[in-house]
């Protein structure tokens, strides 16, 4: 395992990085949400990166990560839980909820989602040879108001998600601002032990961004 100080990336000079536009990550962004993170991409390229757009992770490569994803992780939470069976008050409704369906899953559903898990990470790993990153929208729309969460919960996660469950360095730094104020971030993901590259570019992006205050 590498013992690299990833401090030692920061605010490193960024030009001549190859960053992979993911296109499928852009599909059902807000209006807002895509002039933010359009304005995002020419602050990268001003540095110097090469922006790519690319078709991977494709459209059904984020639909099953997020549904699969899920069973996974709710599995894998119910099992954790176990240890805790006394903490009922702790836990929230929405928790009780995704634990309690964690024991409706089949033993063949978390197989497969499991025989994904592995296959997209393999794929995403020959991918990103050919760059040194991912960019993408972090979320597709503003933040939402506190009471409207479960509602706009899948859009909200829809790029996250693939990542968390395959493991690779993920980091979100501010993109900007929508005309009423509300922050949009830009994920930058990277290849297993490179997070020292995705702490580069977005310690140079914030570099040339001006303090952000919602």
């Amino acid at each position: 395992m590498p013992k690299d100080d990833y401090t030692d990336y920061l605010f490193k000079d960024i030009s001549g990085l190859r960053v992979g536009l993911s296109v499928e990550a852009l599909d059902g962004a807000d209006r807002e949400t895509l002039r933010t993170f359009d304005t995002c991409m020419e602050k990268l390229k001003s540095l110097g990166v090469e922006i790519i757009e690319t078709n991977m992770p494709s459209a059904d490569d984020f639909r099953l990560a997020n549904n699969l994803g899920l069973i996974i992780s709710r599995v894998e939470a119910a099992a954790y839980q176990r240890a805790f069976t006394n903490a009922g008050p702790k836990y929230i409704k929405q928790v009780f909820e995704q634990l309690d369906e964690a024991s409706q899953i089949k033993a063949v559903d978390y197989i497969t989602a499991q025989r994904f898990r592995a296959e997209f990470q393999e794929r995403m790993l020959i991918e990103l040879n050919r760059f040194d990153a991912f960019i993408m929208p972090t979320t597709l729309v503003p933040a939402v108001k506190a009471e409207e969460t479960e509602e706009y919960l899948t859009i909200l996660s829809k790029n996250c998600i693939p990542w968390s469950m395959i493991g690779f360095p993920t980091l979100s730094v501010p993109a900007g601002l929508t005309s009423n104020g509300l922050p949009i971030g830009a994920q930058l993901v990277g290849a297993p032990f490179d997070d020292g590259i995705i702490l580069a570019i977005a310690s140079a992006l914030e570099s040339i961004t001006p303090e952000l205050r919602p």
